[in-house]
């Protein structure tokens, strides 16, 4: 993997929210414009429940996850149809949204953990295909690009930013080609407002246009059997990395 940040300086997104400013002869495309992308996730994390990692990664007692079940809705609609969709006329192709948020207390924001989030892609297949596989994946990553749209803030920053969770946040993958186990996949990694299923939160009507996408990840990824990762495991040779 290989990341570069090349601007000379870039803003953080703070908030209380509003159109983010343009600096001198440079284009912000921001709400309440119909063009600026807004967060794509529906559900509010606040309102979200905890979702098992159904992939035996190592990393999952470090790490949870709440699934948008507007996309486990979508993946099965769009599995089960031809093309319909008089609006996307290339369709729209695999799709995912939810929110990871990290366990540990001292995991917050950071350049590391982003480009590491957008590399924890979910199993893309709908639950009506999954099932139909008798074994389960592995998705080594060829190659990836991360785009940071943002700054990320500073762990002290980040306590004197309300609105911005500082374990939590917002992913958003999509995936046009499946062509013999390999395809490429687009990660968005957006701000959260709060914490999976945190009581007590005033939830704004507008909060998706409050969020900010921090960082864009491309990548092409090759799917194959977990066998292959996990074939070494217990011969004296480094754990799997799963």
């Amino acid at each position: 993997m290989h990341v570069q940040l090349i601007y000379g300086r870039l803003e953080v997104a703070k908030h209380p929210f509003g159109p983010f400013p343009a600096s001198h002869n440079h284009l912000t495309l921001a709400h309440p414009s119909g063009l600026s992308r807004r967060c794509p996730i529906s559900i509010h994390p606040s309102k979200c429940t905890t979702t098992p990692f159904t992939r035996p990664y190592l990393f999952k007692d470090r790490l949870i996850q709440a699934i948008d079940p507007y996309y486990i809705a979508k993946m099965e609609e769009l599995a089960g149809n031809a093309y319909a969709d008089d609006v996307d006329l290339g369709g729209s192709g695999f799709v995912w949204g939810g929110w990871y948020e990290m366990v540990d207390e001292d995991e917050v924001l950071s350049y590391s953990l982003v480009s590491f989030l957008t590399d924890v892609s979910p199993l893309f297949l709908p639950d009506s295909l999954a099932a139909k596989r008798d074994t389960f994946f592995w998705v080594p990553t060829l190659a990836m690009s991360i785009d940071f749209k943002y700054r990320i803030p500073s762990p002290s920053e980040l306590a004197q930013l309300p609105g911005i969770a500082p374990r939590t946040v917002g992913v958003f993958y999509s995936s046009k080609y499946l062509i013999e186990g390999r395809h490429d996949c687009i990660a968005e990694i957006w701000t959260a407002p709060c914490g999976i299923g945190q009581s007590g939160v005033a939830i704004d009507e507008n909060w998706r246009d409050r969020m900010f996408c921090m960082a864009v990840g491309t990548q092409s990824a090759m799917s194959v059997s977990a066998s292959m990762n996990t074939k070494h495991e217990g011969k004296g040779r480094n754990s799997a990395k799963l």
